[in-house]
């Protein structure tokens, strides 16, 4: 009975060693699949490359689809409303300078939009516009109770929308007349400003806001920070930036990191080239523009 009872418990011990095994390397198998599973839904943003040498205080980037070519506005040091030192360049999509612009008595250029051939520069408290084909400045719109203008959209109707985040108000520009499209509460810190659709869409204080065509203004998403930069990335989705150029994916019910925050420097108004996946971030304090191209992201189109 002795050697029988041995046997059994060699045998037990045996088949308790061999679930044993079959269980570690089920967990092992299951702590492999994790990581595979969140690497292909990890958004991410892979740089391409850092210029320099050109920007002073880099505040905002635009794209020129029609001629595949990005503008970047500078505001020079230590500017006041008196002193004339911003200019705007103009860049390939790579980076490589092309041209300054000839414009003259910029003071603190920050917000810029393009459309067929017109590029509209937000100025301090005026609006200048800009013919980049034939190289002049055809207009300048004069705001007098403006504080502090900022970014610039134009619908596909050709109406300008123009931010201003002290005097917490949105501007339009509608058949060659300034007005005030929405003084809103919402609007408090109003930057960022992107069309979706044909929708105007708002970065204010701590939230994204929508705009009806009354003007009136409604709270999509809330947020913990005041976006800097506010782009659709034609999917349903925003892209946002904090003042540190962390760059966000927003959807409905997700947010995705896209690029870590600068540690102690200041970054500006980004732009999203939807066709090419790339991302321009001007850095201000650091006096340059860094390219990224956008990862695979998999946050779904709303429907």
């Amino acid at each position: 009975m002795k050697y029988v009872f041995n046997a059994i418990l060699v045998i037990v011990v045996i088949i308790v060693i061999r679930m044993a095994a079959c269980n570690n390397k089920q967990q092992t198998t299951n702590n492999v699949t994790a990581p595979v599973s969140q690497t292909e839904n990890f958004s991410g943003a892979r740089i391409l490359k850092t210029c320099k040498n050109y920007f002073n205080n880099p505040e905002s980037v635009t794209f020129d689809k029609d001629n595949e070519v990005i503008y970047i506005s500078n505001t020079e040091d230590s500017v006041t409303d008196n002193e004339s030192t911003g200019y705007i360049c103009k860049a390939s999509l790579y980076g490589e300078i092309i041209d300054t612009l000839k414009i003259t008595n910029l003071v603190s250029p920050k917000g810029m939009a393009v459309k067929d051939g017109i590029l509209y520069i937000s100025d301090v408290n005026k609006i200048i516009k800009y013919n980049t084909e034939k190289e002049w400045v055809e207009k300048c719109y004069d705001i007098p109770e403006a504080q502090s203008l900022k970014d610039i959209e134009i619908s596909n109707s050709g109406i300008v929308y123009i931010s201003d985040s002290k005097a917490d108000k949105v501007y339009k520009i509608e058949a060659d007349s300034v007005n005030i499209f929405c003084a809103d509460s919402l609007c408090k810190n109003i930057k960022a400003l992107c069309l979706d659709n044909d929708e105007l869409i708002g970065g204010a204080q701590n939230q994204i806001i929508k705009f009806k065509d009354s003007g009136k203004a409604i709270t999509i998403a809330k947020l913990k920070f005041t976006p800097e930069a506010l782009k659709s990335d034609g999917r349903g989705n925003y892209l946002i930036s904090d003042i540190y150029g962390g760059i966000y994916a927003v959807g409905k019910d997700t947010t995705e990191m896209l690029v870590e925050k600068h540690k102690k420097i200041n970054c500006g108004d980004f732009e999203y080239n939807t066709e090419q996946n790339l991302l321009f971030l001007p850095t201000i304090t650091d006096n340059s523009l860094e390219i990224y191209e956008l990862g695979k992201y998999l946050i779904p189109k709303e429907n």
